[in-house]
């Protein structure tokens, strides 16, 4: 979709819109400790290096969009390589539906300092 807007191909597309409902959540790199103490973490100075575990036991119809990652091929994971480090995202029938599953996928990733607003899609959200 993307390609064909930029080559102005917009109209030889026959889009499909899902009636589902989607939620994603940013998995951000936390507090980290340095040579003047402790830092909060994203968006300022964050952890990098940590393992990611867990990717592997998300379900199949979770999609995962790496944005501060890197593969670590002498170890066969991926490592924490930015402050947003992963963005998760379920698709549901309902908004709450969506955003329970969201949140239980997020409990299966772990890397140290792992963070994560607990409030998108909610009616509490801001």
């Amino acid at each position: 979709i993307c390609e064909a807007g930029i080559h102005g191909e917009l109209d030889s597309l026959d889009f499909v819109w899902s009636k589902d409902a989607c939620v994603c959540v940013c998995a951000v790199s936390g507090a980290c400790r340095g040579s003047s103490g402790w830092y909060k973490g994203y968006p300022h100075r964050y952890r990098i290096g940590d393992p990611i575990l867990g990717l592997e036991q998300l379900s199949g119809d979770t999609h995962v969009f790496h944005a501060g990652t890197r593969w670590d091929a002498q170890n066969g994971h991926f490592r924490v390589d930015g402050g947003r480090v992963l963005g998760i995202v379920a698709l549901k029938s309902t908004l709450a539906a969506a955003r329970e599953r969201v949140y239980q996928e997020l409990k299966k990733v772990r890397f140290e300092g792992i963070y994560y607003r607990s409030d998108i899609a909610s009616t509490n959200s801001q």
